[in-house]
């Protein structure tokens, strides 16, 4: 599907795909259920005035990789704060470099197991990732997506699985007041969270 464009509080309910009809009204539709992508809408408001009906069988027509790919973005927004003030300060110090999400579980077991999750996330500057993916990891090759000035490249691993996408903080995170409130973490930290 290519490199995903996350932001940290704006999650879109709908996806652009290939035209078909629309769920509700029957016109031509290019938006699907972000949740399933398995149903299509003309446009949101079609989409909420199915969303009684559609509820009852969305879940039916999730797929494994879909409900992995949500369950991978939860956790984003559950710890992205702390993804953003760590890149943040460490762009101030040393330069341009990746966050590695550190989820020590498999990707089946976080994706359904207990709510209570462990990350470890790290920093690492860009001349050291292939080293350090390769050291702490295992992974030979990262496809890292290209980001610019404003955004960070994050990579999520599990015990049998990566994942790196780009994210960037919403307009309304001011990241300038969270450097000067926030300390300055340690190029890693460890976080508990839950989903």
């Amino acid at each position: 599907m290519g490199d995903a464009l996350i932001y940290y509080t704006n999650i879109t309910l709908l996806t652009i795909m290939s035209t078909a009809n629309c769920q509700l009204c029957g016109v031509v539709a290019t938006l699907k259920c972000q949740r399933c992508q398995s149903v299509v809408y003309c446009n949101t408001v079609c989409q909420k005035h199915h969303w009684p009906t559609h509820k009852l069988v969305c879940n039916s027509f999730i797929t494994d990789e879909v409900r992995q790919k949500t369950c991978i973005m939860r956790a984003f927004h559950k710890i992205s704060g702390n993804i953003f003030i760590l890149a943040s300060h460490m762009r101030r110090s040393v330069g341009d470099g990746v966050v590695f999400v550190e989820i020590n579980e498999s990707l089946k077991t976080f994706t359904n197991s207990e709510p209570m999750h462990f990350a470890h996330i790290t920093f690492v500057a860009n001349n050291d990732i292939e080293n350090f993916a390769t050291t702490h990891y295992n992974i030979n090759k990262i496809c890292l997506p290209s980001v610019d000035h404003g955004s960070i490249a994050i990579v999520f691993v599990f015990q049998d699985f990566h994942k790196a996408f780009k994210a960037t903080p919403d307009k309304t995170l001011n990241i300038e007041n969270m450097l000067n409130n926030y300390p300055v973490p340690p190029n890693g930290q460890s976080i508990l969270f839950t989903m």
